[in-house]
């Protein structure tokens, strides 16, 4: 029997995903009065209807951003993105993600990427970017695309290096301190 070539993209950044939902959980459970957070349900279409108000659905291509963090009285849009290089394609982050984004930060709150990358050696570097900081690159190079302009090389994405210069590293034991530097950087003020 010949193994399809087809790869499988549902569970990509999956695992990520969990691992930023456990830090999530602890930092809303060691600090209540500080932190916490809902993780937005994936967009659903329903197919048709089985009786008794059970449906069957399928998850639409487009949905909202995964988080809504709540770090004292700063709410923050984020979604999770995982890559294994050392670049972050701008494609990784969807239009209608960036639009929601844009929405959310002009009703006067912040976003962010949390992106994980992942070397060949499964070597995991984490950084909370906002959004920011990233969307002039990204709303050029999707105007580009979107014109059918032609990108250069390494125009269609951003380095890990450039990133750490932008972002707030963290790992699963500071990100509260991470969080808080950003919303500072951000000029939020928080209560003390």
């Amino acid at each position: 029997m010949k193994k399809s070539s087809r790869t499988n993209y549902g569970n990509r950044g999956k695992a990520f995903e969990k691992f930023m939902e456990n830090i999530f959980y602890r930092c809303s459970t060691e600090y209540p009065e500080n932190f916490s957070f809902l993780r937005t349900p994936p967009e659903m279409r329903v197919v048709r209807s089985i009786g008794q108000g059970q449906f069957i659905s399928v998850f639409s291509k487009k949905g909202p951003p995964d988080y809504i963090l709540s770090y004292e009285g700063t709410t923050i849009l984020a979604d999770a993105k995982e890559v294994r290089t050392h670049r972050f394609p701008y494609s990784n982050l969807h239009w209608n993600q960036a639009n929601h984004f844009e929405r959310w930060e002009k009703s006067g709150n912040a976003c962010a990427i949390i992106i994980r990358f992942t070397d060949s050696s499964y070597t995991n570097e984490d950084f909370i970017v906002p959004w920011s900081e990233i969307r002039g690159r990204w709303m050029e190079w999707n105007e580009r695309r979107r014109m059918g302009e032609s990108i250069e090389r390494g125009g269609g994405s951003i380095s890990k290096e450039e990133i750490s210069k932008i972002s707030f590293k963290f790992t699963s034991n500071n990100f509260m301190d991470s969080i808080k530097e950003m919303v500072e950087s951000l000029g939020f003020e928080h209560e003390d």
